[in-house]
């Protein structure tokens, strides 16, 4: 009986030392994992409030050096229509279209051929504009290029301007000379199209 007694008090006692530590081994790694989520934490709101943004602004109300070249690009572009006496820059780009009417020194009206939908709700440019010498303006691969004599009388190619970031090339521009509507040289706003899938012509 006593021997009985014994072993079961050295079982329960194994049990019991087992238990303890296992319960001491979590509240460990608990304690733990609360004591690096919370240095975790601290150390970002330390480092968000030692985080600076520096915005800086470029332009005539600025100091502020420009790092565009897009204004240099654009002043090659302006050269160009003023050698031909050009009073529009054509494209069928939407991007180059606003760009252009950012950027030119003369504030020449720069027109999207194509899907004239996303102009709705600016005024229409006087027709008189397209009735003499114009500019076609793309990036390079030019995809719409060939197409111009579909439209134009006339389409010749001026030159070609390149826009650059820190000496290395960007972009490519082909500046083309329109003059002569064999068709309207702006789309309808909503130009009936065949198929969705069809590929566009000028």
């Amino acid at each position: 009986m006593l021997s009985e007694a014994l072993r079961s008090l050295g079982a329960n006692l194994s049990t019991t030392v087992a238990s303890t530590f296992t319960v001491l081994i979590g509240m460990f790694l608990l304690g733990l994992v609360i004591a690096l989520g919370t240095w975790a934490l601290s150390y970002s709101d330390y480092a968000k409030e030692r985080l600076n943004i520096n915005v800086y602004f470029c332009g005539e109300f600025s100091d502020a050096p420009c790092k565009s070249s897009q204004p240099a690009t654009a002043q090659q572009i302006d050269a160009m229509r003023e050698s031909v006496g050009a009073q529009v820059l054509l494209t069928t780009d939407y991007t180059l279209a606003s760009s252009l009417t950012f950027y030119l020194p003369s504030h020449t009206p720069a027109e999207q051929m194509n899907e004239r939908v996303r102009w709705a709700n600016e005024p229409p440019p006087p027709q008189a504009l397209f009735s003499q010498q114009m500019l076609y303006v793309c990036k390079q691969p030019c995809g719409y290029a060939d197409g111009l004599r579909n439209r134009f009388a006339e389409a010749e190619l001026l030159g070609n301007a390149a826009r650059e970031h820190r000496g290395r090339v960007i972009e490519r521009y082909s500046i083309y000379r329109v003059r002569g509507q064999v068709r309207p040289t702006l789309d309808p706003m909503y130009p009936i199209r065949t198929k969705a899938s069809d590929r566009y012509v000028l």
